[in-house]
């Protein structure tokens, strides 16, 4: 679902009108909870959302009770669901743009500081960026590491994700922790054997 991942970033009205109209269109039987569960708001609320969006000429109800409602986006709501998904489009581009600028501005740093072989700490999503601009900025990165099995096996830019034990055996000059990660075991033993730790 759209708002899923918005865990700190608080969503709109406008994400939230892009979720119901989002889920709408994959079908029109869908259940009030189940656009609320989409927008993340009660079930009052999305009543309100989709009454406006009626109101608006974007959706049609037809049905006499809640049990037979159907949900039917028109032409002009299609319409406005494509330029909600555009404009959010964009904003993802940028934010994701904006961090990938300060993730190489920190790690062309480091490089510049001396740094020259790094283990990164994450197997995340934002790994596969992290060890991408690593290597822009002269880096070269001997491992990806996690303790959240979740992550171990997944292969990042080439690399598969490993278990934090293998730091050591790397020999990096640092270990440096990925956008987002929440460092576990294995790093704390890094680092109280003296290794450098650098978070990005």
């Amino acid at each position: 679902m759209l708002t899923d991942a918005l865990q700190m970033i608080r969503p709109s009205r406008d994400v939230r009108e892009l979720a119901v109209l989002t889920e709408i269109g994959r079908a029109g039987i869908v259940s009030q909870r189940r656009l609320a569960r989409a927008a993340s708001v009660s079930a009052t609320m999305v009543n309100a959302y989709v009454d406006d969006l009626v109101c608006r000429g974007f959706l049609e109800v037809t049905g006499e009770t809640n049990r037979t409602y159907r949900y039917h986006l028109t032409g002009a709501g299609a319409e406005r669901r494509d330029a909600l998904f555009a404009e959010m489009s964009c904003e993802v581009v940028q934010l994701y743009s904006r961090l990938e600028d300060s993730v190489e501005a920190r790690l062309t740093g480091l490089y510049e500081a001396g740094l020259r072989s790094v283990v990164l700490y994450g197997g995340g999503d934002s790994s596969d960026l992290a060890v991408r601009v690593a290597r822009r900025s002269g880096l070269e990165v001997r491992a990806v590491v996690d303790a959240e099995p979740a992550w171990l096996g997944r292969v990042r830019e080439g690399l598969r994700v490993c278990d934090p034990c293998v730091i050591e055996a790397a020999g990096p000059d640092a270990v440096v922790t990925a956008p987002g990660a929440l460092p576990g075991h294995g790093l704390q033993a890094w680092e109280r054997a003296g290794g450098r730790v650098e978070r990005l």
